[in-house]
């Protein structure tokens, strides 16, 4: 579970209350904190509810300067055992860090079969949201964007008619996400645990507040895997990632092609405007196991069948993380 919006938004208070939940609900939690200054606040504010398992990662965004940290807590946490090793991964991103870039780092080869992105909850400062969109426009765009849960937050600071406006907003960046209105971050918690754990630990929510019909409208996804076991014409290759819609932001992966010797690193970014991509030999390191061949794609949501059908054609089935 990824927690993101920009600074002051109400994120830590939210990320408290989550703990604090999940306590309550016997869950296991593993909770990272990424602090954008040297000094580390946010998680020492956490330790207050008793969060026993906490990673900090300050001095730098974990989605660009600290990346390769972010990555080797991912790892550690998600190599323990089955005792140690926890039911939700509660990642409370920097305020100023892109989730594109931070799903990039969970979806590296490394992590790609062990960590899974199941839900990011953005949180935004009603009464500062408009105003942050003209001149943070990307950066909270991609937060509101890839979000499955959006916390209008501090709802109690602004009128109706201006809290109306921030709706159409986010409604008009993201369709598919629920929206709660929050003073302080206080709402029903059981729909994210029920988005967020996996269906064989559903069992811990009480009946009454398993939130079937809210899962099925979050019927999208931000990453999608699409295995490439066999070597792919390269002209076929190239013309799918041409055709990528402009929900897929990234594209990233290896890939063997026919007549071609070893393998191969696809890139592809996209969004606004045409997407561009490069195919290139990969060399490995002496010694070193070759890569998976897959392709992993990122986006505000994707159409896991339709990228099926692109790239491995029909009969085949995605592996969504």
């Amino acid at each position: 579970m990824l927690v993101a919006g920009f600074l002051g938004s109400g994120k830590t208070t939210l990320m408290r209350r989550l703990i604090l939940d999940a306590r309550q609900r016997g869950l296991r939690l593993s909770v990272v904190v990424n602090e954008f200054g040297a000094a580390d606040v946010d998680s020492n504010i956490l330790r207050e509810a008793d969060a026993e398992l906490i990673a900090s990662i300050s001095g730098g965004c974990a989605c660009c300067t600290g990346q390769d940290d972010f990555a080797e807590t991912l790892l550690e946490i998600a190599s323990r055992d089955e005792t140690t090793r926890p039911d939700v991964l509660l990642i409370e991103a920097s305020g100023l860090a892109d989730p594109v870039l931070l799903l990039d780092v969970m979806t590296a080869v490394p992590l790609l079969n062990l960590v899974q992105a199941r839900s990011i909850i953005s949180v935004i400062d009603s009464g500062r949201y408009i105003e942050l969109l003209s001149s943070l426009g990307q950066l909270l765009r991609r937060q509101t964007q890839l979000a499955d849960f959006v916390v209008l937050n501090k709802i109690d600071l602004v009128g109706s008619a201006h809290l109306a406006k921030v709706e159409a907003h986010v409604r008009e960046l993201n369709v598919n996400a629920e929206l709660v209105r929050a003073e302080q971050c206080a709402f029903d918690l059981a729909p994210l645990w029920q988005y967020s754990l996996r269906p064989e630990e559903r069992r811990v929510l009480p009946a009454a507040e398993t939130g079937t019909e809210k899962e099925a409208a979050h019927a999208h996804y931000h990453t999608a895997v699409c295995p490439l076991p066999h070597p792919v014409e390269r002209a076929r290759l190239e013309a799918a990632l041409r055709e990528l819609p402009p929900e897929v932001w990234r594209a990233k992966g290896f890939a063997r092609l026919r007549g071609e010797a070893g393998v191969q690193l696809v890139q592809y970014t996209g969004g606004a405007g045409p997407g561009r991509f490069q195919i290139a030999p990969f060399y490995l390191p002496f010694a070193a196991e070759e890569p998976p061949t897959n392709l992993v794609f990122i986006g505000p949501s994707l159409d896991r069948e339709k990228l099926l059908d692109q790239f491995v054609g029909k009969g085949n089935r995605l592996s969504v993380i």
